[in-house]
């Protein structure tokens, strides 16, 4: 005979349910956000007048330059797969602007500086205010401020630093609101498949801007690029202020079947009434293995996808005698790996809880060690392949990189397992603690790599499994599924007559009398 809650599962099946539907307005907001992130990188190729040197490796590349490891010649790699580096820079479209590389580079890296100020501040303002708001307003900003650049651009350089530092202000708050968000709306045993399909808009961003924004410039011109992804930004944040609320309670149209089964799964870890504001135990987070285990492995993921991003084309251009980026498809190959492997991690996460395979923390397991050690095990054998074999060199970075993707599954949703209603504000400090990679990373490969050499590359991708693995395996080790005490809160279901009786923790915390339903930790009988 099907228990309470089996019985409310049957009533509020995934397809068509309201959670879906928001899933699928967040997978929405993850494209748009990463358009608005990396529309820059073709824009300015576009905007720049030609240089007459080559440019510095990740955008540009120069077969004849680059021909060292290959041994030059007409034979080499880069006279099939290199462009010339002018109509590469150029693309066939003459710049506006006179701007060196410095400034270029200050560009660039402006949006960075914005993405990593609000990201603590952004959990504490959607815990407090509710992310509904919270990401309108700020990806509102982030649209607003990629619309203004063109005429910003036309005046002064430094207004479009400026207006980078606001688009990036404006993203940073995407993902901690958005984790503060599926703690009141995922139910534990669905949460892998709604947070992976709804971050997977990502990837997806990445796959269509780099193309599109290349069409636009061509066809249209390279103002296009910002109004056509501003525009669809504050397009976006119209269909989110309509159609998503901030948690179940708040939901003006979902049936009663769906608010109480996504009542009775968090039952224990969110307040019935949705409010997840609370005072943030500071010292038993801070004593907390299992979250030191999410912030250490996020530092492991984001310094190797640091080094994949930011080097690899530079890699490809030293040991292949071709630049990566000078290629559409192949730059786009490994993201779309990652895009589908992100879906089947996810599907596999659930069904090995929802059967009883593996519980929550195991799974969780499973997929940070695969979304770490999966890369962490390829990287390496990109420092023994020679230009002879680039096709196989290419075909290691994708499965590598499709690997990453597993960690939607794993760590990078942990924080919404180990303390809901702090998942925000958790979530913004492992994120700012791991995008500080960005800035270590390609100080590292700088000081490895000084000819460009093979051996060279074989130590920083040597470098970069042994992070990987730090983070795996520390996580594997310390690593937990189960609300944590400090993170609980007392509650009752709709209806229940019991009365509640607080117990209160050391750093004023109220400890729920009963613990999550079993779907909440994985069944009773997983491993």
């Amino acid at each position: 005979m099907p228990s309470s809650f089996e019985s409310l599962e049957a009533k509020a099946p995934l397809l068509l349910s309201y959670r879906a539907r928001t899933a699928a307005v967040v997978f929405l907001g993850t494209l748009i956000l990463y358009s608005l992130r990396v529309n820059m990188s073709i824009a300015l190729v576009c905007m720049v007048k030609p240089l007459n040197e080559s440019a510095d490796g990740l955008l540009l590349g120069n077969a004849t330059d680059s021909r060292q490891q290959c041994g030059g010649g007409s034979g080499s790699v880069g006279d099939a797969a290199a462009p010339n580096s002018t109509d590469w820079e150029s693309g066939g479209v003459t710049g506006e602007f006179d701007w060196d590389r410095t400034v270029q580079g200050q560009i660039l890296s402006s949006f960075f500086f914005g993405y990593l100020f609000l990201q603590i501040p952004a959990g504490l303002l959607a815990q407090l205010l509710g992310p509904k708001l919270v990401i309108a307003a700020m990806i509102g900003l982030a649209s607003v401020s990629t619309l203004l650049l063109p005429a910003a651009a036309r005046i002064d350089w430094r207004l479009v630093v400026a207006l980078r530092i606001l688009t990036g202000l404006g993203s940073g708050v995407m993902f901690p609101g958005l984790h503060q968000l599926w703690s009141g709306w995922a139910p534990p045993i669905e949460r892998s498949k709604l947070v992976g399909f709804s971050y997977a808009g990502a990837q997806i961003g990445t796959i269509i801007t780099l193309p599109l924004s290349s069409l636009l410039c061509r066809s249209v011109g390279w103002d296009s690029i910002f109004y056509v992804f501003g525009g669809l930004g504050c397009v976006w944040v119209a269909v989110w202020l309509g159609l998503v609320h901030n948690s179940p309670e708040q939901h003006p149209w979902i049936s009663k079947a769906e608010k109480r089964y996504i009542q009775r799964s968090l039952q224990g870890q969110v307040s019935a009434l949705g409010k997840h504001s609370a005072r943030l135990p500071v010292l038993s987070v801070a004593a907390s293995l299992p979250f030191w285990a999410i912030i250490v492995s996020n530092v492991a993921y984001d310094y190797g996808g640091y080094t994949f991003l930011t080097n690899l084309p530079t890699y490809f251009k030293d040991v292949f005698g071709f630049t990566l980026m000078a290629n559409g498809l192949l730059s786009a190959l490994p993201y779309i790996g990652f895009f589908v492997f992100q879906f089947v991690a996810a599907w596999l996460a659930d069904l090995l809880q929802a059967r009883a395979v593996l519980s929550t923390r195991n799974t969780r397991k499973l997929m940070s060690v695969l979304s770490m050690g999966g890369p962490g095990s390829i990287i390496i054998s990109l420092g023994f392949i020679g230009c002879d074999a680039y096709a196989l060199g290419i075909a290691m970075l994708v499965i590598g990189i499709t690997f990453k993707g597993a960690a939607f599954s794993g760590f990078l949703i942990n924080h919404v397992d180990i303390a809901p209603r702090y998942a925000g504000v958790l979530f913004g400090v492992s994120n700012t603690v791991a995008a500080l990679t960005g800035l270590i990373a390609p100080n590292v490969v700088a000081a490895v790599v000084r000819s460009g050499s093979q051996s060279e590359w074989l130590r920083v991708f040597l470098i970069t499994s042994t992070v990987y693995w730090f983070g795996s395996l520390f996580y594997a080790a310390f690593g937990q599924g189960e609300l944590q005490p400090w993170a609980a809160v007392a509650d009752k279901p709709a209806g229940d007559k019991q009365t509640e009786k607080k117990a209160i923790g050391e750093d004023g915390v109220a400890l729920a009398l009963l613990p999550p339903v079993s779907a909440g930790n994985g069944p009773a009988n997983a491993v």
